[in-house]
């Protein structure tokens, strides 16, 4: 018969063959019932002489429904018979399903829409947990429903994530099987005489179809529950699967050994990657977004700042309770990190954004894309903005358009004023008088020019107002301390009612230990597939006692490896150091090998009953019960730093160990911090923690009393402090800090502190008296005067030690708490709000989820499908795997005798290459 044009609204039966498996049944036809139009559709129930007596009776009752159509053999004809019957009672499109299933919402029309989608399709499958090829969350597996769902979750979760590719695949599954009536038509019925009792039944009339130009499709928006196996004993069911593959092979070579290829490559995993994700954090937690400017993650780059610290103890406390999301620029990329609230590992997605402007860009429509596709497909329910500088203030208004509630730290001055620091020209600190120079005077267009290279162009006045507007967006302003918020209001007085002041948490120090060092050597192999590096040591480069550097083993997951450093004194006594293993991304990205992010290390270098003097270092690895070395041996010269060892005295007093805290910058004083080193008082042993980012200070060569740390990582502080045995540490910053997370580690070791009296820095010493203040103004003689009155005065120290040691620093724990009620209330108030709001959030496109599922398979080369970046991870895998069967081919005695002959100058040559040619 002549088939009508299409529309969508036409009416489908729902063909649903019956052979006992009562109980399921049941809950098949109440699901159809309640998922299923039957003012339109048509459900026909076709008893195969089912022999358990339950069966007919139910039948019976159901038949009386509106819209149910029940047929009853009058003998057990099988299940190809019977599918033929329920498709010739039709005519119309008709959805064959088993008996043994459970339909979701709106299961019909999104494989109506599936199959309208192209004049060419036959079939259409939906997804399910068994259906070999449409089987999710794993491909050919029979799947269970994942814990902390049921099934209708489970299908609104594949519904609301869903990238509706609608890909073509080999065959349909005959579990739930649209079938188009115009294909039906054009192929004839199942082969019932062949495929009586199933099995390959729907695989040989797809191959029909197939021939005849139409294709069959996957529609993955739609999951249907399927029990499997129900009908049939396993031995049955084997026996049948192998006799009629046999058959189909015969009849279908091309086609099986296509159908071959789908299942050995698995081209749309991509679909089951894309769920997988957001099954993950479908958990029933609240979804928390830290918005920033850099990363604290260690494989990123410029991780280590106070904005990064802090954010990092925050999803640290935040993730008990959330699932939390920390998007952040890393290089050309907005890196979105997803810290599940069920712990496990942390999910990552890049988006392309470009290189950081060379001046501040405040809105920017593809970054505002991008932040409404993240915040729609991860339905998030808070934004805690935390800074935005290289990226652009759209977080504020796109948050505000989707009715999320915004709160924001303020970690700097950056939304007063593009120096960040409010230094002038000049070096001084703008508001030093209490005041902020009049917006767009001419003293400002100076100091933007130096400071920020602008030029010919007024700036203050616009940032303040494009600022101001941004941050209005936000319930809660944070402030670190009250110098922070009071310097703030200046610029933005109509934001006071809206700011609060929640100092940020201080980490309990670091167990001394940690790891045990051990005496004596340990077999190593030595192997060339091992490679190290030293950064820093003792003895190098005025370096004290810390180790950094990489090492890794060709090949190897670093994350698996343990690293140690073995030293040998000059006595010959052995030691071996636990090294603690930090993110190296530099050298992973060196070395095109992501296997190798956790090849770093760092280690306070403590060594109990070492001697001082000469030593030797070499790096092992440790996998499995195996020990590895390069063979290369490192030297240093390690020197006690103990007060109360032989020669450490002054003839006029004991030696004061004076420390500087936080890095060398300009900002944080590095000018008189350079006049103090090069002093060459002997009183004094100065070491300088952090990194030198002001190359003056290395100008000159430094004496002999000064050493310098390098980069340390955080948690190594209170270690180094200790092992350094610091009398005194100097915090001298030229800017007003907001809060000073060095000032809290000298506190936490009991040392008491020399600084500046401005900002944060001025307020916490004065309100503690934990140390001594100098003017912000101060020289290098005032500051060393001072050191040497502490140095002479021995019970004013013990006193400021005793004060350091009793200063109640709020802890992390502490803080989070605190973090937690605000952000229990702003969760509260986004769901009370605009619900219409929520709904369309929630209803995200197909697009917006591809856009952000693309993201997950930038950052992830595991991620493998049919489009964009997951085809591209594909194609380097396929890649790498011709590349390794390459060189297994060069070492085979085939490639080699080939290579000679080809290579080779004699009589005959080209007759033998033909020859052996032909052979091949």
């Amino acid at each position: 018969m002549k088939t009508e044009e299409r529309q969508s609204s036409q009416p489908v039966d729902i063909v649903v063959p019956v052979y006992n498996g009562y109980e399921d049944l049941l809950l098949c036809v109440e699901s159809l019932k309640r998922h299923t139009d039957l003012t339109r559709h048509r459900i026909i129930l076709i008893d195969d002489k089912s022999t358990d007596g339950r069966i007919r009776p139910y039948l019976e009752r159901e038949k009386r429904c509106p819209g149910i159509c029940v047929l009853f053999n009058d003998q057990n004809r099988g299940f190809s018979a019977n599918v033929n019957t329920g498709l010739a009672y039709s005519r119309r499109d008709t959805i064959l399903l088993n008996s043994d299933t459970i339909v979701t919402d709106r299961w019909v029309e999104k494989l109506q829409r599936c199959a309208d989608s192209s004049a060419r399709i036959a079939t259409v499958t939906p997804l399910s947990n068994a259906a070999t090829l449409a089987s999710v969350p794993e491909f050919l597996k029979d799947n269970r429903i994942p814990d902390g769902f049921d099934v209708d979750e489970y299908a609104e979760l594949v519904e609301r994530t869903s990238l509706r590719r609608y890909p073509t695949v080999s065959v349909a599954v005959g579990f739930c099987m649209y079938i188009r009536q115009e294909a039906y038509e054009a192929v004839g019925p199942f082969d019932a005489a062949t495929f009586g009792r199933g099995y390959g039944e729907e695989n040989d009339f797809c191959n029909r179809c197939g021939m005849l130009g139409y294709v069959h499709v996957l529609c993955d928006d739609t999951f249907i529950y399927h029990k499997g196996t129900a009908s049939f004993e396993s031995d049955e069911k084997k026996r049948l699967c192998d006799e009629h593959d046999r058959i189909l092979r015969k009849r279908y070579p091309l086609q099986m050994k296509e159908n071959d290829r789908y299942c050995a490559e698995n081209p749309d995993q991509d679909i089951r990657d894309n769920l997988k994700l957001h099954t993950r954090l479908a958990n029933g937690a609240g979804n928390l977004l830290y918005f920033l400017h850099l990363d604290f993650q260690g494989i990123a780059k410029n991780h280590i700042g106070g904005t990064q610290l802090h954010v990092r103890d925050l999803v640290r406390g935040a993730v008990k309770d959330y699932n939390v999301f920390v998007a952040a620029r890393d290089g050309e990329v907005l890196r979105l990190t997803i810290y599940p609230r069920d712990g496990g590992e942390k999910l990552m997605l890049k988006f392309p954004i470009g290189e950081k402007p060379l001046f501040p860009v405040l809105w920017d429509e593809k970054l505002a894309e991008i932040l409404r596709q993240i915040l729609t497909v991860f339905d998030i329910d808070l934004v805690h903005v935390h800074h935005t500088e290289g990226l652009t203030l759209d977080i504020f208004e796109v948050s505000k358009a989707l009715g999320i509630p915004v709160i924001c730290t303020l970690h700097d001055y950056y939304y007063a004023c593009p120096t960040i620091k409010l230094l002038d020209r000049d070096g001084t600190f703008c508001p030093s008088d209490g005041r902020f120079a009049p917006a767009d005077d001419r003293t400002c267009r100076r100091c933007l020019h130096k400071n920020c290279g602008y030029g010919h162009v007024s700036v203050i006045d616009r940032w303040r107002r494009e600022n101001l507007r941004a941050l209005s967006v936000c319930g809660k302003l944070i402030f670190p301390s009250e110098s922070a918020k009071a310097v703030m209001m200046q610029a933005f007085p109509e934001l006071e009612s809206r700011s609060v002041v929640i100092p940020h948490g201080s980490g309990d120090p670091m167990e001394k230990a940690g790891h045990t060092v051990v005496k004596g050597t340990v077999s190593a192999k030595r192997t060339n597939r091992m490679h190290t590096h030293l950064d820093q040591m003792p003895g190098r480069d005025g370096g004290f006692n810390y180790v950094t550097g990489w090492a890794y083993l060709e090949g190897e997951d670093s994350g698996s490896i343990s690293a140690y450093a073995e030293v040998t004194d000059h006595r010959g006594q052995v030691f071996r150091l636990p090294l603690r293993k930090i993110p190296r991304t530099d050298v992973a990205d060196a070395a095109c090998d992501r296997r190798y992010q956790q090849c770093g290390f760092h280690a306070v270098f403590d060594l109990p009953g070492m001697d001082a003097g000469r030593f030797r270092m070499s790096v092992l690895l440790q996998k499995g019960t195996e020990f590895f070395t390069d063979g290369r041996v490192y030297t240093g010269f390690f020197r006690h730093l103990k007060k109360d060892e032989s020669g450490l005295h002054h003839r006029d007093g004991r030696i004061l160990h004076v420390a500087f805290l936080g890095g060398v910058t300009r900002a944080k004083g590095s000018a008189l911090l350079s006049a103090i080193i090069h002093s060459g008082n002997p009183h004094f042993r100065f070491f300088v923690f952090g990194q030198v980012g002001d190359p003056e200070v290395l100008k000159e060569k430094c004496p002999e009393n000064v050493y310098f740390s390098g980069v340390y990582e955080q948690e190594d502080a209170g270690q180094l402090l200790e092992a350094c045995q610091i009398d005194v540490a100097c915090i001298l910053p030229i800017w007003g800090e907001t809060f000073c997370y060095t000032l809290s580690e000298a506190w936490q070791s009991g040392i008491p502190v020399i600084g500046t009296d401005i900002g944060a820095v001025g307020e916490r010493l004065r309100k503690t008296e934990a140390g001594w203040l100098v003017p912000p103004n101060a020289n290098a003689g005032e500051v060393l005067a001072l050191l040497e009155k502490i140095r002479s005065s021995p019970q004013e120290l013990s006193e400021k030690r005793k004060a350091a040691l009793g200063v109640p620093l709020r802890n992390i724990v502490w803080m989070n708490a605190a973090y937690r009620m605000l952000y229990g209330e702003y969760m509260r108030q986004g769901r009370q709000g605009n619900v219409t709001e929520r709904v369309r959030r929630r209803n995200c496109s197909p697009q917006d989820t591809d856009a952000v599922f693309q993201a997950y398979a930038l950052a992830n080369p595991a991620v493998r499908g049919s489009g964009g970046e997951a085809e591209k991870n594909r194609l380097r895998e396929e890649n790498e795997m011709l590349r390794t069967s390459m060189e297994m081919l060069k070492e085979t005695m085939s490639y080699r005798l080939a290579r000679k002959i080809a290579e080779a100058d004699f009589p005959g040559r080209e007759t033998l290459k033909r020859v052996l040619g032909k052979r091949v």
